[in-house]
């Protein structure tokens, strides 16, 4: 890839970072509001796949990073050059436990009201769903950090 393609998908990865992050935040209240099933299945569908279109892209970037960034970062800011790979790890847990979440959100729809592993499976979507929130907004906000010191 060219510099200013990297540079464009770069910026295009960032800014679907805040918006996958944005949109799992806000599936939760927007399930509770008593939206139409549909609606609520096609949100979180949503905010899923931008969570998996924005890994896309990182992974697409990632080579480029190792060969022509993480080296320079390290030398000259090793503490931001160690955050942005924890960000790589808060990245990649997200989407693990977003399709987790998703998973779960799929299979409990398809259970009968009266099974006795619903309300647990119900917990289980809930706490993945969070947890995937909650490192999706530390990613991205480890990811601006870093964006403010290395640039491809």
């Amino acid at each position: 890839m060219s510099p200013g393609a990297i540079a464009t998908v770069a910026r295009l990865h960032a800014v679907l970072a805040w918006a996958a992050t944005a949109a799992l935040l806000a599936a939760p209240w927007i399930a509770r509001s008593g939206a139409a099933r549909r609606l609520r299945r096609g949100v979180r569908a949503g905010a899923i796949a931008l969570l998996l279109a924005t890994s896309a892209l990182g992974l697409a970037l990632h080579d480029t990073y190792r060969a022509k960034i993480r080296q320079h970062l390290f030398i000259s800011a090793p503490d931001i050059g160690w955050l942005f790979e924890r960000k790589l790890h808060l990245a990649f847990a997200s989407a693990l436990l977003g399709v987790g979440a998703l998973a779960a959100l799929f299979w409990l729809e398809r259970t009968p009201a009266d099974a006795p592993e619903r309300r647990e499976l119900g917990r289980g979507a809930a706490l993945a769903w969070g947890a995937s929130a909650a490192l999706a907004l530390a990613a991205s906000i480890a990811g601006a950090i870093v964006a403010r010191r290395a640039h491809f």
